[in-house]
């Protein structure tokens, strides 16, 4: 998984995190542009909500957003290994 920059997680619009606005920092959490991203929000939504930095709601909403953006992935990687049928 690359690494994101201050910057370019400045950059990212609200849309690409999983919490747009963390209720205890208020700043946005979970970044998700990418699949990499998707799978590591997935994997530490659990010691977030044990060190209790989100709630439960937050953590379904972090799984929830991180499953969308890897099932979209899925999709894309298949329409492109699609091949034509042979004749």
């Amino acid at each position: 998984m690359a690494r994101l920059t201050p910057a370019q997680r400045k950059a990212l619009p609200k849309s690409k995190y999983a919490l747009p606005q963390n209720k205890g920092t208020k700043k946005p959490a979970f970044p998700i542009p990418d699949q990499a991203h998707a799978e590591a929000a997935d994997m530490l939504v659990k010691a977030a909500l044990k060190k209790g930095s989100i709630t439960p709601a937050q953590a379904a909403t972090v799984r929830r957003k991180a499953a969308a953006v890897l099932k979209r992935t899925d999709k894309t990687k298949q329409a492109r290994t699609r091949r034509a049928p042979k004749k």
